[in-house]
């Protein structure tokens, strides 16, 4: 966890959309590291979603994204950019697990 390898014991977490979850995620599983926590347009469980958009998540592929606005803002920032079918893989698992 960043917060171990930083030695953080607690911080104030702030996300947004995915960054959300794992803001909530972070608070439900290690509730004495989080003192404030801040989460804006975040999904509690896939089973909130309509079925339309729980159904769309089991079709991407990665390949979606190749030259998107998305893949330029990975190109830009990503400090390997040979990750980003891995990276595109991990996010859209996630999008399909719901919060424990």
């Amino acid at each position: 966890m960043v917060m171990n390898f930083l030695k953080v014991d607690s911080a104030d977490v702030a996300g947004y959309s995915m960054g959300g979850s794992i803001a909530y995620q972070l608070a439900v599983n290690s509730p004495k590291r989080v003192r404030k926590i801040s989460h804006h347009f975040f999904y509690l469980q896939n089973e909130c979603w309509l079925p339309v958009v729980n159904n769309a998540f089991k079709g991407f592929k990665p390949e979606f994204f190749t030259d998107t606005p998305m893949k330029a803002a990975y190109d830009e920032v990503a400090p390997d950019k040979t990750k980003w079918t891995t990276y595109l893989e991990q996010m859209i698992a996630f999008a399909g697990v719901p919060l424990t």
